[in-house]
């Protein structure tokens, strides 16, 4: 049986990561992190909850810390080791990111099974709703992207030449607008 002591005035930082509890009658500081019980008593000191502190998987999980071999995709699909760690932004700029290039629908990332497959590969990770991955991501990507392009034809010297192309998909009855833009850089190079 647990039961939740009043920490009154702990001295140490280490409490920030320990909750003092009473199992049996014996006093017990239980990690937060991985739920480990330690002794808690006053005579035993902070010297094995700093040790535990700096050594637990579970926190260097959560605080980032804790770094993890895995692939990295490079642009053209080839891949490279690196170490890295999780970082809830960096992955809702890679979600946005597929989201754009593959021309998934923002309404994926309201599906249950989705979030059920995203919450197994990262706990950590809480999937933004469809509104937040347009206003936030999607636009400020335009935004960048828009921005490119604009310095980079202000640096060009030659002439761009812009053409557009319009079709109907017969089995969806949709249509569809491109818009191309050819140009000549400074290097003599078609862009």
């Amino acid at each position: 049986v647990e039961e939740l002591l009043d920490v009154g005035k702990l001295k140490s930082a280490v409490w920030f990561h320990y909750t003092k509890v009473r199992i049996n009658g014996i006093v017990k500081a239980k990690c937060n992190y991985c739920k480990k019980q330690l002794g808690g008593e006053s005579n035993n000191g902070t010297t094995h909850l700093k040790n535990h502190t700096k050594i637990c998987v579970q926190k260097k999980i959560r605080d980032g810390s804790q770094k993890i071999l895995g692939p990295h995709y490079l642009a053209k699909g080839n891949q490279d080791l690196v170490a890295t760690a999780f970082n809830s932004d960096f992955s809702k700029r890679e979600l946005a990111i597929a989201i754009i290039m593959h021309e998934y629908p923002l309404s994926m990332v309201d599906h249950l099974y989705f979030k059920r497959f995203v919450c197994s590969l990262q706990p950590l990770f809480t999937v933004p709703s469809r509104n937040t991955i347009n206003k936030d991501l999607v636009f400020k990507f335009y935004d960048i992207e828009r921005a490119k392009i604009q310095s980079l034809f202000d640096i060009n010297r030659g002439r761009i030449a812009i053409t557009t192309d319009l079709w109907t998909a017969t089995n969806q009855k949709k249509g569809y607008m491109t818009v191309t833009a050819h140009y000549i850089d400074n290097s003599w190079v078609l862009r």
